[in-house]
Formats: structure tokens, C-alpha cells, sequence
């Protein structure tokens, strides 16, 4: 991961050689402090929780420290710099299986799995209360354009909250006419909590 600060800090510096007026760099929600990702409700991350920093060790250092170098290279050389921090995109062609999947494909999945198997019920993790930010890959593309189109020199959350109702203790699948319940969650495979 820390590799990419390299890639990072040479594109900046290709920028000022070559003329480049504006720059985007691609950040992520990895750059929070951890401990505000601990609790299972977290009412969305705010742009300025990013500090005091303690971000995810290795990716999360190399994102929040490239921030840093977009915003020295406006306010030292004047290359107008956009920052977006996604969090969670998913969409048509994204990972499916193996464990590395965001949380809605990886729920099309299991429901589908279900059908094919007859099951009524498919594994949830967590508890039913956390909450998560998501981002469809469409609503991404749209959110790089209008934030680099933008005068916003700061970094930006693209995405979206979601939150489960914590007083509906199923999810509710209507597929092929047979419904798909979940009646209880299983903890996952971390403790942590990510947004």
C-alpha cells in the first residue's frame, strides 16, 4: 500500500512539469479514525472525522497522507486538486463471491443461493443494527464529475448512508413467488466495524 504514495507524489509532480491545471485523486473511507468505527450505529462519518488521525494502518495512511500532498500541491504550486473518499461501491460487475464482495451483491448471492436450494432463510452478519455507507457504481461517476467540475477544494464523502431498521428483525425477499426470511444475524468474521 505505502508504494502508492510514490505513484501519488510522482503524478502530482508529472502534473506541475507537463502544465496540468487539475487533478483528482481517488481516496477512501479508510482514512477515519478507527475508533470512530467501533460502534456499531455510527451516524455517518463527516468529512472532518478524518482527525485527529488514526486511520487503517498501510492503505489507510497512504490515502490520508496523499490527501495531505493534494492539498500542498494547491497551496504551494497552485495545481487545483479534488479529493473524493468513497466508501463501499458496488454495481453490476463487482466482486460476487469469495469473501472480499460489498454487502449487496454479497445479499443477491445468498438469496439467490437460497432459491436454487430451496431454504427459506439466508445468513446475515451482524446484529440487524449497524449501519453502512454504500455507493452505486453510477451515483460514483456522478459524483467524481460534479466534485471535479466544482470549486470544492476539500475532501468529500461520495456516498450513501444506510441504516436497517432495527425494529424489523427480517429481511424480506419476494423471489419467483416464494419469500426469502431471515429471522436472526450472525456475528461476522471481525469485530470491527466498517463504514
Amino acid at each position: 500500500c505505502m508504494l502508492s504514495v510514490l505513484i501519488n507524489t510522482n503524478l502530482l509532480r508529472a502534473c506541475l512539469l507537463n502544465g496540468i491545471k487539475k487533478y483528482f485523486f481517488s481516496s477512501s473511507a479508510c482514512v477515519y479514525n478507527a475508533s470512530k468505527q467501533e460502534k456499531i450505529f455510527i451516524p455517518g462519518l463527516k468529512e472532518e472525522d478524518a482527525y485527529p488521525a488514526q486511520p487503517e494502518d498501510g492503505y489507510g495512511w497512504e490515502k490520508l497522507f496523499s490527501e495531505r500532498m493534494c492539498r500542498h500541491f494547491y497551496e504551494d504550486f497552485g495545481l487545483e486538486t479534488r479529493v473524493a473518499r468513497f466508501h463501499n461501491i458496488y454495481g453490476p460487475v463487482g466482486t460476487f463471491d469469495g469473501g472480499r464482495e460489498k454487502a449487496p451483491a454479497a445479499l443477491c448471492r445468498k438469496v439467490i443461493e437460497a432459491n436454487i436450494n430451496g431454504s427459506n432463510e439466508i445468513e446475515v452478519w451482524g446484529d440487524g443494527k449497524q449501519t453502512r455507507t454504500f455507493l452505486f457504481i453510477e451515483d460514483c461517476i456522478e459524483g467524481v464529475l460534479r466534485l471535479f467540475e466544482s470549486d470544492f477544494r476539500e475532501p468529500l464523502n461520495i456516498c450513501l448512508l444506510y441504516t436497517s431498521d432495527a425494529a424489523d428483525d427480517s429481511l424480506r425477499v419476494d423471489l419467483g413467488g416464494r419469500r426469502i426470511i431471515k429471522k436472526s444475524y450472525t456475528p461476522g468474521p471481525s469485530q470491527r466495524v466498517y463504514t
